[in-house]
């Protein structure tokens, strides 16, 4: 009781953040007055004005300061996805894709089976060159979203990192089903085509001179 009545006092001299913090902490604990507090004082909706702030911060490349908004959101509303996007977005742009992936987790785990999550980490899985588990998330979106253009191309990206240009190839021609006029798929899927001739010749040149 003492303690909650401190983090009132907290509230009341305009620490409202901290307050909302320990009565947050307090409330995952169960205590039902804590809750009533954090509810009360609208401590959730204070996440959204460190994730504002930390936008702007982001619009100006302070990424370090906007990743300290983005800490606090979380400390004040660990049950958003929004966040932790916004603070994988921030580690993105500073190539702490490791950093990201585990945002993406979490937020994964807050709401499962959404296609921005599993894409957004499919790409950094990509970019951190870990294309089987890029592969798997990129699947997983086809699977809820059969005609997602862009994870068709991101997965045959990924089965060339794996070498496997063939799947690579599938994939660039479902991109052009889904977008037929898109050059890119048209140029990737023939560059795609070409390696797995030159991969296959290479193959079949070892098996040749190992005999």
């Amino acid at each position: 009781m003492r303690k909650l009545c401190a983090r009132e006092v907290l509230i009341s001299k305009g620490s409202k953040d901290k307050g909302c913090m320990d009565l947050r902490k307090a409330k995952s604990l169960k205590n039902e007055k804590a809750k009533g507090l954090y509810d009360s004082n609208a401590c959730s909706a204070m996440s959204t004005v460190f994730i504002t702030s930390g936008d702007n911060k982001m619009s100006s490349k302070d990424y370090a300061g906007a990743l300290l908004d983005y800490n606090s959101a979380i400390q004040l509303n660990s049950d958003s996805i929004q966040p932790y996007l916004k603070r994988a977005e921030c580690n993105v742009l500073l190539k702490k894709y490791d950093k990201a992936i585990r945002d993406y987790n979490k937020a994964f785990k807050i709401k499962a089976d959404t296609v921005q999550i599993i894409n957004l980490r499919g790409l950094e899985y990509n970019e951190a060159s870990n294309f089987k588990l890029a592969f798997d998330d990129f699947s997983a979106v086809i699977r809820l979203s059969p005609n997602y253009y862009e994870a068709y191309m991101q997965r045959a990206i990924a089965c060339e990192g794996m070498e496997n240009y063939r799947s690579a190839t599938y994939d660039y021609s479902e991109a052009i089903r889904i977008k037929p006029k898109d050059g890119q798929a048209y140029y990737k899927r023939g560059l795609a085509n070409q390696d797995a001739k030159d991969n296959s010749f290479c193959k079949h040149h070892h098996k040749k001179n190992n005999k």
